[in-house]
């Protein structure tokens, strides 16, 4: 079996709960589509944030 790590990042103009979520989604969706992955190829994600963002937690999304 072949594990690979793959790493993104977005940004956001606030510390909003919509903006961080929908935000989120698009690099999640983004990974997902330029990867060719499926949902069962997926083993973990890990998010992180800065302390200024916290209106919303990124693996809600």
């Amino acid at each position: 079996m072949k594990v690979l790590a793959i790493r993104g990042a977005t940004t956001v103009t606030s510390n909003n709960k919509e903006e961080i979520l929908k935000e989120t989604s698009k690099l999640i969706e983004t990974i997902i589509l330029k990867n060719e992955l499926n949902n069962e190829d997926i083993i973990s994600m890990c998010f992180t944030m800065t302390k200024d963002l916290d209106a919303a937690y990124p693996a809600v999304a």
